[in-house]
């Protein structure tokens, strides 16, 4: 069942049997796909403070146009 030897065929021209060709062939696509998952990760951290930025400077305007003290992500606990 694991004789490579009944189908003619190539590891990219890597000499070895399966089971290096396979270790060697994981860790480079492995490491291809590193920068991508870091990027995808650090893209959704900077959204996430993107909004939490929005919102505090959105509840900073509105405090001031209003004249009041309250912040709409902590509002107070008397209001109702």
């Amino acid at each position: 069942m694991t004789g490579m030897d009944l189908i003619p065929h190539s590891h990219f021209g890597m000499p070895g049997d399966i089971q290096r060709y396979t270790l060697v062939s994981t860790v480079v696509k492995g490491s291809a796909d590193l920068p991508l998952i870091v990027d995808v990760s650090l893209g959704a951290i900077g959204v996430v403070f993107g909004f939490e930025c929005f919102f505090l400077q959105h509840g900073r305007r509105q405090e001031k146009d209003a004249g009041g003290d309250r912040h709409p992500l902590h509002p107070d606990d008397d209001s109702g």
